[in-house]
């Protein structure tokens, strides 16, 4: 075992779980744990305020396999650490997705990685859309207009209460912000300068049709305090062994979701799966680095550490069993 498993990453001091405070009953469930419930997905109540929280650009699903031992499982690090943004899901409990703001991260024949979804944005066709924004939190009107405009400008021109920030898009993934004005052009296919503002996140969003057209696409609308059009707002992963998965992503409520593979990353968890690689990554660390990758690529080119928390109890738990037995036995570090 290396000394660290993530000598650039910045996460808290772990002196509040090195305290030889003694086992301790969950507040919900009663139940007698070390540093949280990892059937309640909370910490304890001697740690609750010294603990990180870690806050995601997008929400989080965990579909857990039944037969997925609660206790040795990473997935409860994401709900505790990020209560806000993850929620956990003992199959076959699974939510009903809109699979067009959805993704499962899974890899297959058909997966894509983040950045084929963000050069396929690039590539999109340009558009004018005009919107009218009623009194209400509806809109009155949407229309869609192809066009063909080659210095990829579109305009948006609507009605908003002062001070409302409203983020317009098409069904495909171009974006602007109108702010003050209630006039805005912007590029759209023509640079990433979008990308690369800081990022808010969207307080709700409504998908119209032209009644006149209504089989014209959809306009997005998001209100929101920010500048960023996100591809999708949700993610799905799958907390199973290999061989638990495919019942899982084969569910009909999963099949039709857009599968989403992790660059090659090798593991540092101390439990491996016999006969898999060290590119086989815990469940904490495949969501820590999609969600770095989110954010380097849709959100901002820059990562200031925002998210690396995440792994918080996985690096306390990986230096207390190398501190405790060396780690060299164990199997996960032999392949």
């Amino acid at each position: 075992m290396e000394p660290t498993p993530f000598p650039d990453l910045v996460i808290a001091d772990f002196k509040c779980l090195d305290s030889p405070a003694p086992r301790t009953q969950c507040v919900k469930c009663g139940k007698s744990r070390k540093y949280y419930c990892y059937n309640c997905f909370l910490p304890l109540p001697h740690l609750h305020e010294s603990l990180p929280k870690v806050k995601l650009p997008l929400k989080v699903d965990i579909i857990k396999h039944p037969n997925e031992i609660d206790g040795k499982s990473t997935a409860p690090h994401a709900a505790i650490l990020a209560p806000d943004d993850v929620t956990i899901y003992t199959y076959p409990c699974i939510p009903d997705y809109e699979s067009q703001d959805v993704v499962l991260v899974f890899p297959c024949e058909d997966s894509i990685t983040l950045e084929d979804m963000a050069a396929s944005f690039d590539k999109k066709s340009n558009a004018i859309i005009t919107s009218t924004l009623s009194d209400s939190n509806g809109f009155t009107e949407q229309k869609w207009i192809e066009n063909e405009n080659k210095e990829g400008k579109a305009t948006v021109i609507l009605d908003k209460a002062p001070g409302e920030s409203l983020l317009i898009s098409d069904s495909v993934g171009g974006l602007s912000d109108a702010k003050e004005e209630t006039t805005a052009s912007l590029n759209f296919g023509v640079d990433n300068s979008v990308q690369s503002q800081p990022q808010k996140r969207s307080l709700w969003e409504s998908s119209c049709l032209d009644e006149a057209n209504p089989s014209e696409p959809p306009l997005k609308l998001i209100k929101s305090t920010g500048t960023h059009f996100l591809p999708f707002d949700r993610v799905v992963f799958v907390d199973s062994t290999w061989n638990q998965t495919h019942n899982i992503i084969n569910d009909e409520r999963l099949k039709n979701l857009k599968r989403v593979e992790l660059r090659s990353r090798n593991t540092h968890f101390w439990r491996c799966q016999d006969g898999k690689p060290k590119t086989y990554l815990s469940t904490i660390e495949a969501i820590y680095y999609f969600i770095k990758d989110f954010h380097t690529i849709f959100i901002n080119s820059e990562y200031n550490h925002e998210y690396d928390n995440l792994l918080f109890f996985f690096s306390f738990m990986y230096q207390k069993i190398r501190k405790n037995s060396g780690g060299n036995h164990l199997k996960a570090y032999q392949r």
